[in-house]
């Protein structure tokens, strides 16, 4: 099937699947994740998987400078997710990765801080009542 000959919808699954056409050869992504407010990052590795062709996962570590590379990845689109997973659910991030190699990538994410409270419920009476003796 020709490409005029397909839908809108196929055609842009068709590039979502592959941002550019062609067979391009991986290339090297290395960059930053950035925790909003300063706050310390509790992840030690970043994921990548490709958006809808079923390939294999990716994963490297994060360095305590919050630095990563990937030394080989095919371009295309990706989703993104660090690990081990907070208890709290990020929004989703994307990337597309183009046919060339980035070199500053920056993966930013919300801050994560721990609340302590203490809370103390009782009962009070609405009223005083006192009876004469």
């Amino acid at each position: 099937m020709y490409p005029y000959q397909k839908s809108p919808a196929e055609k842009l699954r068709q590039i979502l699947q592959n941002p550019t056409p062609g067979v391009y050869p991986p290339v090297r992504v290395s960059g930053r994740v950035i925790v909003s407010s300063g706050a310390k990052l509790w992840a030690s590795n970043i994921k990548f998987q490709r958006v809808g062709v079923g390939l294999a996962e990716l994963q490297a570590a994060i360095s305590t400078d919050g630095s990563f590379d990937f030394p080989m990845i095919q371009p295309g689109p990706y989703t993104v997710s660090l690990a081990p997973a907070p208890s709290f659910s990020l929004p989703p991030i994307s990337v597309v990765i183009p046919n060339k190699d980035v070199t500053a990538l920056n993966i930013p994410v919300p801050a994560v801080k721990e609340l302590s409270a203490r809370i103390v419920a009782g009962l009070r009476p609405k009223f005083l009542r006192t009876w004469p003796l």
